[in-house]
């Protein structure tokens, strides 16, 4: 397989060839061969939907079906495409979301860039930005954006869990991301199967594509929520376009919810007689009862991290990125600490204490949320991954106060109560 340098370098190539052509070319003669029109470009959007985009724009359509109808936009909302080439799903979007929306889209290369402005002006529309940059290194703000598109472009990427990190990194809280792309429907492991050699292949948008599994993994590793994925067409033998839908974390009133929630199940946990207290949980090395500390544990020090957050949150990201490094690199004590204090403190308090304390803390933390603003609750820093599975490797105040039910809810499943 080739290495990412020598892909990124074909894709660019490719696609600035692309752009030239859909400028060059006649009026509304599409790049796409004719041999796959059907499969790739502006066929695959309603006449009516494209009906005022300039046929420049549908000239350069390479997408492989359209996010922007599964995105539902609605008046007011931020939009970000990604790999936005021409600009069609951009222009799309900014007549949707309407003067007081905004739309963004990103590129790489120049000659789509150019190409789209150009098209913005023909098509009349101010509400459009376009920015130069990279898929897996997004150049927005932190959770500045409602909604993320990308049309068959992800499959382009060698990195497709920095993509989905910064995607949830850019997305505000509730945020939720449409996108069309290319899968593979079979599984093959093998690096060095042919069609990875292929650089046709990888901008042909098959080489790079993964699996559905795959792709649901990445995006849940991501912490992305009420994933959808959804089959639109074959685009190839072994290969589908597919519409993904997902969520950035839940907002303040559904985590105020899921609060109580766990509260009210770990009160009735916490009663459960003696000899089951003592009993080996399922795929942990604690007892039950020391499981119960653990969980406990995950709204503990949520409490200690908020100001953490609240600091990192208004300085540079490369003061919490670097601070994020260091703790990775001292995962092995901190385990060691995480499962001896959880084995000490279920010494020290027995369950109804743990109920009454966690009664306490969670009362306290849904108070703080209660007065946080929108501003505040997009405020983040860059976690340590490597510390607990559900640290994403960027995280706001409201995913930090959504973690610890995340934390519970799983370890919950550990108990053999």
């Amino acid at each position: 397989m080739p290495d990412d340098s020598t892909v990124e370098a074909a894709v660019r190539e490719h696609y600035a060839a692309a752009a030239v052509a859909a400028s060059a070319c006649c009026p509304g003669e599409s790049v796409v061969d004719p041999a796959e029109a059907g499969v790739f470009g502006a066929s695959r959007y309603d006449a009516g939907d494209v009906a005022a985009i300039p046929t420049e724009a549908l000239a350069a359509s390479i997408g492989c079906a359209n996010p922007v109808a599964l995105a539902e936009l609605t008046p007011g909302e931020i939009v970000l495409d990604l790999g936005s080439g021409g600009g069609i799903d951009v222009l799309l979007s900014a007549r949707r979301v309407g003067p007081a929306g905004k739309a963004y889209g990103l590129d790489m290369t120049d000659e789509m860039l150019d190409l789209a402005r150009a098209n913005q002006r023909r098509a009349g529309v101010a509400n459009v930005e376009f920015l130069k940059g990279r898929i897996e290194q997004i150049p927005v703000p932190p959770a500045s954006v409602d909604v993320v598109l990308s049309n068959c472009v992800i499959n382009l990427s060698t990195n497709k869990a920095a993509v989905f990190a910064e995607t949830y990194r850019v997305l505000r809280p509730g945020g939720r991301l449409c996108i069309a792309d290319v899968v593979a429907d079979a599984a093959d492991s093998d690096a060095s199967d042919p069609i990875r050699d292929d650089m046709a292949a990888w901008v042909g948008c098959l080489a790079g594509a993964v699996t559905r599994e795959v792709y649901r993994r990445e995006l849940e590793a991501a912490g992305f929520v009420d994933i959808s994925i959804r089959d639109s067409h074959p685009v190839a033998d072994g290969f589908t376009s597919v519409l993904v839908r997902a969520q950035r974390c839940v907002g303040p009133n559904a985590i105020l919810a899921e609060m109580a929630a766990a509260r009210d199940a770990f009160r009735h946990l916490a009663e459960s007689d003696a000899d089951a207290l003592r009993r080996l949980s399922n795929g942990t090395r604690w007892t039950n009862q020391q499981l119960l500390f653990h969980m406990l544990f995950g709204y503990l020090i949520v409490r200690a991290l908020l100001p953490l957050v609240r600091l990192f949150g208004v300085l540079p990201e490369s003061a919490s990125r670097a601070f994020a490094a260091a703790l990775d690199r001292s995962c092995r004590p901190f385990n060691w600490i995480n499962y001896r204090g959880s084995v000490a403190g279920s010494r020290l308090l027995r369950p109804r204490r743990m109920a009454t304390t966690l009664d306490r803390v969670i009362t306290a933390l849904q108070r703080r949320l209660e007065h946080e603003n929108d501003s505040a609750l997009r405020r983040g820093m860059h976690f340590p991954t490597s510390w607990d599975p559900f640290f994403r490797p960027y995280m706001t105040l409201a995913d930090l106060y959504h973690y610890p039910t995340q934390h519970f809810d799983f370890h919950r499943q550990q108990l053999t109560l």
